[in-house]
């Protein structure tokens, strides 16, 4: 028997929707993990293999797990579940219980491997490179805070060129914590100890 033609449409648009939903929500997990076990990098700076790994092997995985929900909502539904048995009497091994059994065994061994490539990407075991990176790129940093400090020091006491000095070493630090995956929350430090720097200097310029 033939399927019609708006089921033969119905059915890649259900599967790829649940497909991408399946995907979506453990996405949504993995990233939440990430973040817990990495709570300095933000989505902008995480690494291209963790994000692959995450996403990839997760996307492949489930796709076994979409046909069986696919497979138990065209089962649920009469209609449907009528138009399949009719159709599963003229090709072999196309009855509900022998596809459940069949995707069953595909998504067993499908699944750990990609479950343990998505963990893999989730942890980013290779974050210590990272750090060590943003570590040297944070003492780049912060010398250009103290040169920044000491070009005030040595400028002359006039307030325009404390606001330029302060402008120079904002765009610079903003630059570099960027680049370093450098915490905002050090970055607004070091900008609020220059403004302090720039304020007292400004009122030294004036007594």
């Amino acid at each position: 028997m033939r399927l019609p033609a708006w089921v033969r449409i119905f059915m890649p648009l259900t599967f790829m929707s649940l497909l991408l939903l399946l995907t979506a929500g453990s996405m949504i997990l993995l990233w939440s993990l990430h973040r817990a076990l990495h709570p300095s990098i933000s989505f902008r700076s995480v690494s291209t293999g963790a994000i692959s790994l995450m996403f990839y092997p997760t996307f492949v995985g489930l796709t076994a797990p979409a046909l069986m929900l696919l497979n138990f909502c065209i089962h649920a539904v009469p209609g449907l579940r009528r138009i399949f048995e009719a159709n599963s009497e003229t090709v072999p091994r196309a009855s509900y219980r022998e596809s459940m059994r069949g995707l069953s065994k595909v998504a067993k061994a499908v699944a750990l491997p990609a479950l343990a490539l998505a963990l893999i990407g989730a942890a980013e075991p290779w974050h210590s490179d990272s750090e060590a990176s943003g570590t040297r790129n944070g003492s780049k940093a912060d010398a250009a805070g103290f040169g920044g400090k000491r070009m005030l020091r040595s400028s002359p006491d006039n307030e325009g060129s404390v606001r330029r000095a302060a402008h120079r070493f904002d765009r610079l630090a903003l630059v570099e914590a960027r680049h370093g995956h450098q915490r905002i929350e050090d970055f607004l430090l070091a900008r609020r100890a220059l403004r302090e720097t720039a304020r007292k200097a400004a009122v030294q310029s004036v007594q």
